[in-house]
C-alpha cells in the first residue's frame, strides 16, 4: 500500500487562533470596499419575477457598490498535506475527514471523475466504500466522498466516523478501495448504474426555485453554456469503461490521501 502515513498532532501551521487574533479592526473595515464591487457581482434568480423587476431590484440592492472589479485574491496554496493528523477529543468514537487533490470544473475529465467517485464513494449502499466499510465489516454507519471545487482549485473530500479502536482498520480499508479503483477503474455494470443514476436524478435538482437559482449561479461561476445541462445525459452516456479507468488512474492517489481525525483513535 505504499509508504506508512506520518502521524501529526494538532494544531497544524497557519490558520491558528494566533493568526486570527492578529487581524485588526481597520483591516476588516477596509475589506468590503475592496471586495464588494459591482464588477465582481454574479447573480441568478428563479421565481415569479421578470427581468425588468430583477434589474430594478439589483439596482436598489447593489447600486451603491463601487464600480470595477474586486482585488484579486491571493492564490490558494497547493494541497501539500499527507498522512494522518490527530486532534485529541475525548469521545468514544472518532470522526475523520479525508481528501486529496481533485480536478477543477474546467478540466475535460470533470464529468468522468464524477462518475468514478459515484461508484467509489458517492452511491449510498451501492458505492464500493459503503459496501466495504459498512456492509461487509460493520466499521461505520456511513462513508462518502465527492469533488469540492474551492476557489477554482479541485479537492476530493470525504468523511467517516467509527469507534476509536477501529479507526486504523477503517482507514486501511479506505486506502485499499481507493487503490483498487485507481488500478482498475469501475466495472461495466458499475459504469452503467452510475450513469443511469446521475442522468435519472438530474430532474430532482429542479424541484424548488432556490435549487434552480443555485444551479443557474453555478453555471455562471463555472462559465457553462446555457445548454450544458441539456447535453449532459449524452456526454455521460458517451463515457466508456476504458475512459473511466484512465480517469481513475489519473485522479485517485491513495498514497496522497490526507486524513484528519478528531477523537482518541487507537494505534495511529
Amino acid at each position: 500500500m505504499g509508504r506508512r502515513p506520518a502521524r501529526r498532532l494538532w494544531p497544524p501551521p497557519g490558520g491558528s487562533p494566533e493568526s486570527l487574533a492578529g487581524l485588526t479592526a481597520e483591516a476588516l473595515r477596509a475589506l468590503p470596499a475592496r471586495q464588494f464591487r459591482r464588477g465582481g457581482l454574479c447573480v441568478a434568480a428563479s421565481g415569479a419575477i421578470t427581468a425588468d423587476e430583477l434589474s430594478a431590484l439589483l439596482g436598489a440592492l447593489f447600486g451603491g457598490w463601487p464600480e470595477g472589479a474586486p482585488d484579486g485574491l491571493p492564490p490558494v496554496p497547493g494541497f501539500g498535506a499527507r498522512g494522518v493528523t490527530v486532534i485529541p477529543v475525548e469521545s468514544p468514537q472518532s470522526s475523520a475527514l479525508f481528501g486529496q487533490p481533485g480536478l477543477t470544473t474546467d478540466d475535460p475529465d470533470w464529468e468522468a471523475a464524477g462518475v468514478v467517485l459515484r461508484v467509489l464513494a458517492g452511491g449510498g449502499f451501492s458505492s464500493r466504500l459503503m459496501d466495504a466499510v459498512r456492509v461487509r465489516r460493520g466499521l461505520a454507519y456511513g462513508i462518502s466522498a465527492g469533488m469540492e471545487p474551492v476557489m477554482r482549485r479541485g479537492l476530493i473530500i470525504g468523511s467517516v466516523a467509527t469507534q476509536n479502536a477501529r479507526v486504523g482498520e477503517t482507514l486501511a480499508v479506505l486506502r485499499e478501495e481507493w487503490a483498487r479503483m485507481a488500478a482498475d477503474g469501475p466495472t461495466e455494470e458499475e459504469r452503467a448504474d452510475a450513469i443511469a443514476f446521475l442522468t435519472g436524478s438530474q430532474p430532482l435538482s429542479f424541484t424548488s426555485t432556490r435549487q434552480v437559482a443555485s444551479i443557474l449561479l453555478a453555471l455562471q461561476r463555472n462559465e457553462r453554456p446555457l445548454d450544458w445541462l441539456e447535453k449532459r445525459p449524452a456526454r455521460l452516456a458517451a463515457l466508456s469503461r476504458e475512459r473511466l479507468a484512465a480517469v481513475s488512474a489519473r485522479l485517485l492517489r491513495p498514497d496522497d490521501l490526507a486524513v484528519v481525525v478528531a477523537g482518541r483513535p487507537v494505534g495511529l
